[in-house]
């Protein structure tokens, strides 16, 4: 049963797991080490596990037709054990576009605003943020009036800027919070 607020312990594992799983896209094939390590670096953090120490004594052997899908079972044994839900790649996308829409806010200057909105849109074309009408219309005006090139004007840009800062605000009404999809993972 989902608890009505998340501890700092909770929140540091579910924001160590989407980033995990950001960078390792499919966990189904992931290397062991990869996850050996991870499980290491939870370890380190006070979590633990007894199938945890299938990390640390069964290592894959190749003779024996270990598969990359038996890691995988076992790493997200793991995770429930620890009281957790697998996050759904979807929950992953929505996770990482809030965190990259919160660093656009909090950028100061034009340069940085820039990079940020940058940063967004090399997410979205990697498919690590999330595609939607609001976003796409951002990025559609991005590319028209030349958002990306420095000899757009200060006012110009600003003006750009908070029309972006709109569409997104919009999105991320329409989307679950980081709280609420973190409330969901947790059994």
């Amino acid at each position: 049963m989902n608890s009505l607020t998340l501890d700092e312990r909770q929140i540091w594992f579910l924001d160590d797991l989407f980033t995990f799983m950001l960078e390792n896209y499919d966990l189904t094939n992931t290397d062991y080490v990869l996850l050996k390590n991870k499980i290491e670096d939870w370890q380190q953090y006070g979590f633990w596990d007894d199938a945890m120490l299938k990390f640390w004594y069964y290592e894959p052997i190749e003779s024996l037709h270990s598969k990359a899908i038996d890691n995988y079972l076992i790493f997200c044994k793991v995770i429930n054990n620890l009281g957790f839900y697998l996050p759904t790649d979807e929950q992953v996308v929505i996770i990482n576009t809030l965190k990259l829409l919160k660093e656009i806010e909090i950028a100061e200057t034009m340069h940085d605003k820039r990079d940020k909105i940058g940063d967004l849109w090399e997410a979205y074309e990697h498919g690590e943020a999330y595609e939607c009408t609001h976003i796409i219309t951002a990025f559609n005006i991005v590319r028209e009036k030349g958002f990306f090139e420095y000899h757009c004007n200060l006012g110009l840009f600003n003006t750009l800027y908070q029309r972006l800062v709109k569409l997104f605000e919009l999105w991320k009404a329409k989307s679950p919070t980081k709280e609420q999809i973190y409330l969901s993972l947790i059994q």
